[in-house]
């Protein structure tokens, strides 16, 4: 007999399907201002604006991406951890 309380095997993986998929919008939302900054940064070198304010932006860019892409990392390996673990019980 399958009791009611306990989870089908499918759940964590299912589970994990979703977090991945709402992790990737939202790592997509927040990379999406390192994107628009690099096309800003690129006008703005065609318009031949001062090189400190690109070599800032560019900065920016680059450690918005770097960091947006990190956390997602982190977010998928420990959600990941949690499916397995659950997945064990």
């Amino acid at each position: 007999m399958h009791n009611k309380n306990q989870k089908s095997f499918w759940t964590p993986i299912v589970q994990f399907a979703g977090h991945t998929f709402i992790g990737s919008v939202l790592f997509l939302i927040i990379g999406a201002p390192a994107v628009g900054l690099s096309l800003l940064v690129h006008a703005l070198g065609a318009a031949q604006i001062d090189g400190f304010t690109i070599v800032v932006l560019s900065f920016l860019e680059r450690a918005i991406l770097v960091a947006d892409a990190g956390l997602f990392i982190i977010y998928l390996v420990v959600t990941a951890f949690k499916s397995v673990k659950e997945m064990w019980k």
